[in-house]
C-alpha cells in the first residue's frame, strides 16, 4: 500500500472517532501528525512525529489508542470506587453520621481541636 492511501485510511479512522488528523512535513525533516477533536479549534493537540507521513500517522493512531485505553481504565477505576463507597454505605445502614467533636471524659478541654502548633 502506498503512502497516500494508508494516510487517508488512518485519517478516516480518526474521523470515525470525531477527531481530525493532520499530517504535514516539518522543516527539519520528517512529518508531524497532530490530532484534535473536530469541534475543538484552539488549545493544544496531541501529536507524533515520523520520518514518513505513514510513520507519523501510524504513530498518532497508536498514541490515540493508548490514551483511550488509559481513559477507559481511569473511568473503570472511578466506577469501582463509587460502587465500593455505595456498598459501604448500604452495609453501614445508609447515610454516614457526620462526625461531631466529643469531649474526652476527665479532660477540661475539647481534644478534637488544638490551637497551638504542636
Amino acid at each position: 500500500m502506498s503512502d497516500e492511501p494508508r494516510v487517508d485510511e488512518i485519517k478516516h479512522w480518526f474521523a470515525e472517532r470525531d477527531y481530525e488528523l493532520i499530517v504535514h512535513p516539518v522543516s527539519h525533516g520528517g512529518f508531524f501528525a497532530p490530532y484534535i477533536r473536530f469541534e475543538s479549534r484552539q488549545g493544544s493537540a496531541s501529536f507524533t512525529w515520523g520520518e514518513t507521513a505513514v510513520e507519523a500517522a501510524e504513530a498518532a493512531q497508536a498514541q490515540f489508542e493508548a490514551e483511550m485505553a488509559r481513559t477507559e481504565t481511569s473511568q473503570d477505576e472511578a466506577a469501582a470506587r463509587d460502587a465500593i463507597r455505595g456498598a459501604g454505605s448500604l452495609i453501614a445502614g445508609g447515610e454516614q453520621e457526620e462526625a461531631q467533636p466529643r469531649r474526652d471524659a476527665g479532660l477540661e478541654q475539647d481534644v478534637t481541636r488544638r490551637d497551638d502548633a504542636w
